[in-house]
């Protein structure tokens, strides 16, 4: 099986259940790499793979990096999915370390972005539907399941 330029083994997945469908557009591999590391199976990384990949709706080079901007209800999606499953898989210490980089990138938000209020309103909004368990995508009216 093949995904966001992962190659899985199919016995692996089926052995830890899949992909979480109700993750919906982000952290869905990184929540079953999780898992499956968790479940004994090995991870294998070849870093001079190419990838070619369009990360975000915007990209530049900022001072001490680079900058991805997402469209401001993507963020909704980050915020949700990662804080469940590093919170889940991870614990309190994987979530703590989780939110002060959320802290941080709010700050460059705020540097960098071209909706900071936005994204940080769905920032919010994702990080409230993970404590309550609402997961799959958001409906037209903005108000998720």
């Amino acid at each position: 099986c093949l995904t966001s330029g992962t190659l899985y083994n199919v016995q692996a997945l089926t052995s830890v259940g899949g992909f979480r469908g109700d993750y919906f557009i982000d952290f869905v591999d990184h929540e079953c790499h999780l898992r499956l590391r968790q479940a004994g199976w090995e991870i294998w990384c070849d870093p001079g793979a190419r990838l070619s990949h369009c990360l975000g709706s915007r990209q530049q080079r900022i001072t001490g990096g680079y900058w991805v901007e997402h469209d401001p209800q993507r963020y909704y999606y980050m915020a949700r999915n990662m804080s469940d499953g590093l919170y889940r898989l991870g614990g309190a210490k994987a979530l703590g370390a989780f939110l002060q980089e959320l802290v941080a990138h709010t700050g460059r938000l705020f540097r960098h972005g071209r909706k900071p209020v936005r994204c940080c309103y769905y920032i919010l909004k994702g990080l409230c539907h993970a404590a309550i368990g609402h997961f799959g995508p958001l409906d037209k009216g903005g108000a998720g399941r």
